[in-house]
Formats: structure tokens, C-alpha cells, sequence
């Protein structure tokens, strides 16, 4: 076994921050040529959801956190991120700067990357050197096994959030060293449960860390400090009747386990959502292996306290993601944590064994990742097709109170005075705390004057028998789609409404871009 040069000295790798900025850059500029040739020169995010911050952005703006001015809503999932859209959400590139944010946060995660596998020479092979073709091939696997593009045309905080996480990464990698930790990795620390609820468990080894190192005044303190936000903003929303946690957080975690229900307690969706999360985790190899490398590292520093602590810092906030955290969602969730495995193990390998094989890691991480390179052209062409045209079909022709179940697109740029009814409950805590029986969806169409709905019909299998399906909004380019459904049913709520559906349908359906077809049913 060779001997690993100590985390002090270090050998330079060379300009890997570059060659993954290089990496980064080439992939999304080529991404975001097939988007815009996908979408015919119109630029759209891979998933509906992004849209559902910039609408928040836009009544921020004035004053109000919410969907419909006038009723309590908390669609975010983020506390932060809406209000970094605020400044520009009426300027004229608001739609590109959820993408520019991502971009630089995505250079950003490239730059500590870099500085990250420098440090740890983790690219070092046993002979001392690091070939440049060695380290180009390597930007190009991390890259991928980041999903550093997959989340920057998602359009929201995932990439900000790993790159906080990455930090955090960072300072466990220092405290493993026995060196105190830099400044960026606690304000780091302190930033990340903001940006993501979840992210309090990269707080909570930050936290330990301090405590293990002796510092219990500043352990205490990055934890308080990271927690309060979320703390305050939950307090926020009591004030306005809506529960602790955002409506957004609770719906898709329910929906992100497929287990959880919004009107059980919260310890048994809790348990529910660590069941769901055990059953998974047989199909996340990446985790599994971390899991034992991470022990493996473990057992061998069992005797070095300031070593063992690091890991076991380190493992923790891994083991709390992995049992309460959201998985899924196009491969965006799991991201951070994913990641943060993958820095610790190859940084941990390194310090045992300086070895070319420490790639076959960022590999194995590619069979989870690299294909969402290939899909977000097809995800984005998805939403375009469909999503794009119920905002424009809603903008263009009807412009009267609507009920969906995709809230984001149909959202952004719509006039806050006019009624969006969200059946499936980010926009609206009533619709996420009830079954959508026939009873209860004719109840709140009328109390909010909707007559018209662009649902999926299948999802409401209790839907009124009056209700009147008009038509279809059908993608015809159904390859890699992420919508759920190929069609989103165009329903009215009385034969009246119907009849003024069909006449806009008629319209909107010479104005349609190529692979959508308007189907009129009479």
C-alpha cells in the first residue's frame, strides 16, 4: 500500500477548476442549443415547477406572498429563492434568470470542485503524476455524475443548494485534517437550510464538527442561525393560517414517497416517509456504497478521534437525508446528498491509496445521472408542448378563472386578480387537505367561480358527471416526455361553458406550434 502524502502538502492537480469550467460550459451551451431548437427558438425549463417561483416572484413584488392575491398560499419550496427572482421578475429577461442563476452557481460548484480534488489530490495517481488527458476524462465523468446540467435547466435552487452542500463537504474534509474550518463553509452552512429545507442536516454536521473541535459557542450558533429562517418563515405562515411547513414541501414529499398523506399526523407521515425511503435505497447503489466506504473510513481512523469525528459528522447528515429526505423528481432531490458521497468517499479513498481506479466511482454515479443530459432537451420540448400552451391557450383566449393540476406555467405572467384553482394544492392548502370527490370538487369550482379546467381527467376518477370534457391539449412528440400524461383534458363545468370553450379551442387551434394538436370533443 503506498503512502498518501499528508492533506498539507498538497500536489496540485492543475487548473481542474478550469477544465470543469470548461467541462460545464461546453455541456450547457450544447444543451441549450437542442432546447431552443426543440422548443423553436423559445426557451423552457425541463420541469412546470420553476414557473410556480417566477409567478411567486411576481406577486412578491408586490407585496404579496402568494398565487391569488387575497388567500394565503405557500407554493415554494424554497424560502430563499423566490426573492432572488423579485428584482427582474417584469423585466425582459425574466424568464432566462432562473437559468443565469444556476449557470453561475453551477461555475461556482466547478471552481471548490477544483479546488476541492486539488486539495485532496484526489486525481493524483500512484506514480505522483495526473496525466492531462487523465484529468479531462475525469471533468467529463464528475460533470455528469454531479448532474450539474441536469439541475441547471431544471431552473431552480438544486444547483445552489449543492454547491452549498459541496462546501460543506469541504469543511468535513478539513475538519478531518484536524484544521479549522474556513469561513465559507460556515456562512455555507448557515445559507443551505434556507435554500432547501433539507439542507439543516448539512447544518447539523457543521454543527457537530464545531462541537467535536471544542468550539461549543460557535456550534450552537451556526445551528440557531441556520434553523432560524426556517423557524420564523414557519411562524409566518401560522400567522396566515397555513401550516408550519409550506404546502409545496408537504405535497411533493407526500407525493415523493408515495406513502404520506397531508391530513395524517406528522409522526406517522414521518414513518411513513422513512419506510418509503428504506424500501428505495435497496435501488440507490450509489448510496450503499458510500454507506460502506464511509464505514470502511471509519474503522480504519476508529483510534484518530479528530478523524472519526469528521466521519461521523459527515455520515450523519448523509444517514438523515437518505431517511427523511425527498428523492426523485427528476433526479433533483437526492442531488446534494448524492454528491456530498461522492466528494467524501473519493476524498477518503485518496488518503489511503493514490489510484487511477478512484474514477470508477464517478462512473457508477453516471448510470444514475448522465442520461438526464440526453432528457433535458426532451423535458423541456415536453412542457413547451404542453404546459406552454395551457398558459397560452389561458392568456390568449379564455382569461377567466381556471383550475389546473400543473400550476407553474399557466401562472407565470397571469394576471393575480384573475382565479387559478389548484387541484392538486401548491397554490391552495383547501385542495391539498381534501379528496377530490365529486362533492368537493363542484363545491370549489363554484366558490371560486371556475368553469373551466385544464386537468387530467384520469387523476379525478369522482369528477362531477355534468363536468363536460371540450377538448384535448395532445402532444404528439411523446418521446422522454415528463409530463404525466400525453393530453391534458379541456373540461367545462356547464354545457354553456363548453360551447365558449370549443369556440377558443377553434382559435387557439390555428395558432398551435408543430407536434401539439387541438382535439375538439362535441
Amino acid at each position: 500500500m503506498s503512502t498518501v502524502q499528508s492533506a498539507g502538502e498538497v500536489q496540485a492537480t492543475g487548473g481542474f477548476s478550469r477544465m470543469l469550467l470548461a467541462m460545464y460550459g461546453l455541456l450547457s451551451v450544447a444543451t441549450l442549443s437542442v432546447v431552443l431548437w426543440f422548443c423553436h427558438g423559445s426557451f423552457t425549463y425541463a420541469l412546470d415547477d420553476p414557473y410556480i417561483h417566477l409567478a411567486l416572484a411576481q406577486r412578491l413584488l408586490h407585496g404579496s406572498y402568494t398565487i391569488n392575491f387575497g388567500e394565503s398560499a405557500s407554493p415554494a419550496s424554497s424560502i430563499l429563492w423566490p426573492y432572488l427572482l423579485v428584482p427582474f421578475s417584469t423585466s425582459a429577461v425574466r424568464i432566462w434568470i432562473p437559468l443565469l442563476y444556476n449557470i453561475v452557481a453551477g461555475a461556482g460548484c466547478c471552481f471548490l470542485l477544483g479546488r476541492f480534488f486539488d486539495r485532496w489530490n484526489v486525481l493524483v495517481r500512484k506514480d505522483g503524476k495526473s496525466p492531462f488527458l487523465y484529468r479531462l476524462t475525469a471533468a467529463f465523468f464528475i460533470v455528469l455524475a454531479l448532474n450539474l446540467i441536469g439541475l441547471s435547466f431544471v431552473g431552480m435552487e438544486h444547483t445552489l443548494q449543492f454547491l452549498l452542500a459541496i462546501a460543506c463537504a469541504y469543511g468535513v474534509m478539513e475538519a478531518y485534517a484536524g484544521r479549522p474550518m474556513p469561513n465559507f463553509v460556515l456562512v455555507a452552512a448557515v445559507l443551505a437550510p434556507a435554500i432547501r429545507y433539507e439542507d439543516l442536516a448539512f447544518t447539523l454536521a457543521i454543527s457537530l464538527i464545531c462541537w467535536f473541535q471544542q468550539k461549543r459557542a460557535s456550534a450552537i450558533a451556526i445551528f440557531i442561525l441556520g434553523a432560524a429562517p426556517l423557524v420564523l418563515f414557519g411562524l409566518y405562515l401560522r400567522s396566515k393560517g397555513l401550516p408550519f411547513l409550506p404546502t409545496s414541501v408537504l405535497v411533493k414529499g407526500a407525493t415523493a414517497t408515495a406513502t404520506t398523506n397531508m391530513n395524517r399526523s406528522m409522526t406517522s407521515n414521518i414513518m411513513q416517509i422513512i419506510k418509503g425511503n428504506l424500501e428505495s435505497l435497496i435501488h440507490r447503489g450509489r448510496f450503499l456504497i458510500s454507506l460502506v466506504i464511509l464505514a470502511a473510513a471509519y474503522f480504519r481512523v476508529r483510534h484518530d478521534s479528530t478523524k472519526r469525528n469528521a466521519i461521523l459528522a459527515g455520515t450523519a447528515a448523509i444517514v438523515l437525508l437518505l431517511l427523511l429526505g425527498p428523492q426523485g423528481w427528476f433526479y433533483r432531490y437526492d442531488a446534494a446528498v448524492s454528491g456530498f458521497c461522492l466528494l467524501l468517499c473519493m476524498s477518503l479513498i485518496a488518503q489511503w491509496r493514490r489510484t487511477a481506479w478512484i474514477l470508477i466511482l464517478p462512473i457508477i454515479w453516471c448510470v444514475t445521472y448522465a442520461e438526464v443530459v440526453g432528457r433535458v432537451p426532451y423535458a423541456a420540448r415536453s412542457v413547451y408542448l404542453q404546459q406552454m400552451q395551457m398558459h397560452r391557450f389561458e392568456e390568449m383566449f379564455y382569461h377567466k378563472p381556471v383550475a389546473v393540476n400543473d400550476l407553474g406555467c399557466v401562472a407565470f405572467d397571469h394576471d393575480p386578480n384573475i382565479y387559478i384553482l389548484d387541484l392538486v394544492g401548491l397554490g391552495s392548502f383547501e385542495t391539498a387537505t381534501h379528496d377530490k370527490t365529486a362533492a368537493f370538487l363542484r363545491s370549489v369550482t363554484r366558490e371560486h367561480n371556475v368553469k373551466f379546467l385544464m386537468i387530467y381527467t384520469k387523476w379525478y376518477p369522482d369528477i362531477p358527471k355534468e363536468w363536460i370534457v371540450a377538448g384535448h391539449i395532445r402532444n404528439l412528440l411523446i418521446a422522454h416526455r415528463t409530463t404525466a400524461e400525453t393530453a391534458v383534458d379541456v373540461v367545462a363545468t356547464t354545457p354553456e361553458e363548453a360551447e365558449i370553450v370549443r369556440e377558443k379551442l377553434e382559435q387557439f387551434s390555428r395558432v398551435v406550434p408543430e407536434g401539439v394538436r387541438i382535439e375538439i370533443v362535441r
